[in-house]
């Protein structure tokens, strides 16, 4: 948590584009760690996360908030399914069960 003396984060290349706000332009942010402002209200984002870009449409409930709250890093962890290993012995029987047949 940032101290409140220090103010809000916010970069200077998104803090440009506060500026210069063109609400059907779509804004494309590398700056994981600025914070959203009530300026980008209604405004659709691009959050860069290292490898893709996450859309993001601001609403103003993601006022105070970081960018890369929106974006995650790391890919959700899929569990395998273990796979039961045949002996030897019931491979040969059951090789054996269809050829007889």
């Amino acid at each position: 948590m940032r101290s409140l003396y220090k103010g809000l984060f916010v970069s200077r290349a998104l803090a440009q584009s506060c500026l210069d706000l063109d609400k059907k332009k779509v804004l494309s942010i590398y700056s994981r760690s600025s914070t959203i402002l009530p300026c980008l209200i209604g405004q659709d984002c691009r959050v860069y996360n290292g490898v893709r870009f996450f859309f993001v449409n601001v609403t103003a409930m993601h006022i105070g908030y970081k960018f890369g709250e929106f974006a995650p890093t790391k890919k959700a962890v899929k569990s395998k399914v273990k796979v039961k290993k045949v002996g030897k012995l019931k491979a040969k029987t059951a090789k054996k069960n269809v050829k007889g047949k």
